[in-house]
């Protein structure tokens, strides 16, 4: 007896939809910084550890950019990189570091370069196994008195590490919220090399950019990526992305035509990782008609010549602030922040792979609205995803989560 077309239609529906849905395990961990202290960031190295970094209040010296490595399933000794009264210091654009396989590391913060408020410079410190750290040195040498951060930093070869930054030379010194053109000209983006000769390869990757928006890179065989948010003449802010090293780059190239318009900078970047030859993007958006907010990823199979179909990631109130790292077997994890009820937002998570989404969103934590929760981060470490942010409500103000995934 052969079956109905509606029981072949039901298998066939089944087929294609009752995959296993992903389970989730979250586990609050406590994070070493002290009481008070924001801007954390996690970051996998290459020798293997998880590193978290973070800027505590130094009552005696300001500002102290303080890590500790986690390995073995415990934190280590909490060790202070550097410390400063006249740094810069913003929820938006934090300090990060790399590390490189052999254990040298090099780390940045935003320092004070005049009175005005959007004057700062970024700078870098080098340390072979993090205990003592070099004085600092900034990557760029235009002497200007404008904002120069929100940096992606990456280990190469041989000792050196690239060192990509919006660069605020051209705008005079403003910002680029009033008139959209920073009191002057465009933000750019630069990159350089860092290295025993010192700074390389500086580089103008794009001359025209969104003036606050995080980037982010990331290495795909032997090249690297780069996602920033651009900035047209028509004030379109959409993501893109160039690729190289050294002192060859590609021109940029636009990840998804969202034809975002709007006339101020949304301090909202995109995020990029890569395995096994392929790029996953998360990005936020407002679209065409700047009024319904959004959460998109992407995939590019071939180092960012053609990308796949984009995916909708949010549930329909998203603030953005998004991350996206991979776990293993061509699946991963986006981050990103959604309102939610009474004032509050949440920090989700949502397993995508090349095919796109897979089961429902993950909350990992529950805040109030309002910038000061910063940019949640998102490292993976032994198959687990490690997640980052600050709560300026909670007396342990940076909060630390890890989530386990079955899929």
């Amino acid at each position: 007896m052969k079956p109905s077309l509606n029981v072949f239609l039901a298998l066939t529906l089944c087929v294609v939809g009752c995959a296993k849905a992903p389970e989730f395990v979250k586990e609050d961990l406590k994070s070493p910084s002290m009481s008070g202290s924001g801007e954390p960031d996690l970051i996998f190295g290459d020798d293997g550890k998880l590193y978290h970094t973070w800027i505590a209040p130094h009552t005696d010296l300001g500002s102290a950019l303080t890590y500790a490595a986690f390995d073995n399933g415990s934190w280590g000794q909490s060790h202070i990189i550097s410390t400063g009264e006249d740094w810069f210091v913003n929820w938006a654009d934090f300090p990060t570091m790399a590390i490189a396989a052999n254990g040298e590391m090099v780390s940045h913060w935003l320092q004070k370069s005049g009175p005005d408020t959007y004057a700062y410079d970024v700078r870098l410190s080098h340390s072979m196994g993090g205990h003592e750290w070099s004085p600092p040195i900034t990557p760029h040498n235009d002497g200007t008195q404008t904002e120069h951060g929100f940096v992606s930093l990456l280990p190469l070869d041989e000792g050196r590490f690239s060192v990509t930054w919006l660069d605020g030379r051209e705008t005079g010194g403003g910002h680029g919220h009033d008139d959209g053109h920073g009191g002057g000209g465009p933000m750019t983006l630069r990159t350089a090399t860092w290295g025993p000769d010192g700074i390389t390869n500086d580089t103008l990757l794009d001359p025209m950019v969104c003036d606050c928006c995080p980037t982010d890179a990331v290495r795909l065989n032997d090249k690297l990526v780069v996602v920033y948010r651009d900035r047209s003449e028509d004030e379109v802010r959409d993501i893109m992305m160039v690729t190289g090293s050294g002192d060859h780059w590609s021109e940029p190239q636009k990840i998804h035509d969202d034809n975002w318009t709007i006339a101020g900078c949304p301090v909202n970047g995109p995020a990029v990782d890569a395995q096994d030859g392929v790029l996953a993007f998360a990005w936020f958006t407002q679209g065409p008609d700047g009024e319904e907010a959004q959460v998109y990823i992407t995939h590019s199979q071939d180092g960012g010549r053609q990308f796949g179909k984009a995916f909708r990631v949010d549930n329909g109130r998203p603030v953005g602030r998004v991350d996206i790292a991979y776990l293993r077997d061509g699946k991963g994890l986006v981050s990103w922040l959604e309102l939610v009820e009474d004032g509050n937002q949440e920090l989700r998570v949502r397993l995508f792979g090349t095919g796109g989404l897979i089961g429902d969103s993950f909350t990992v934590g529950v805040m109030r609205e309002g910038r000061s929760t910063g940019m949640p981060r998102m490292a993976v470490y032994k198959g687990d995803a490690y997640l980052t942010w600050t709560d300026p409500h909670q007396e342990q103000t940076v909060q630390l989560a890890k989530v386990s995934v079955t899929f």
